[in-house]
């Protein structure tokens, strides 16, 4: 979960049902007005989304740089099609240096947004 809770709101998610807290279960949903229906009419929501659970971090990162990597060469994608959302934006470089590391090796550029821990 986002650290800030109000980072789901920001990025076009609205609770559906339950309570955005932590240790609590919600439902979220995407809000019409940010969320074309394009996608949803093209593909079935398997297609879209993939909740999968892996034994270390490790075989985390290289399933999810091997589907990128599949997806830009077999489907068809961009790679600004793609976003891989860390929900810690102060630990995001760190945490996805290994997937960014795959794919530059495959000539895939990326870059990372979000916050900067300021000091001073």
């Amino acid at each position: 979960m986002f650290m800030e809770k109000n980072l789901w709101r920001d990025i076009g998610y609205a609770v559906e049902k339950g309570e955005l807290a932590g240790g609590e279960r919600v439902v979220l949903g995407k809000k019409d007005a940010s969320s074309p229906k394009y996608i949803e009419n093209h593909s079935p929501l398997s297609d879209l989304l993939v909740c999968k659970t892996f034994d270390s971090k490790k075989e985390q990162d290289e399933w999810v740089a091997k589907q990128i990597i599949s997806d830009i060469r077999n489907e068809n994608l961009m790679a600004n099609d793609i976003i891989v959302i860390n929900p810690n934006p102060l630990s995001a470089r760190q945490n996805v240096g290994t997937i960014r590391q795959i794919l530059f090796r495959e000539g895939i550029q990326s870059h990372v947004t979000g916050c900067r821990r300021f000091f001073g």
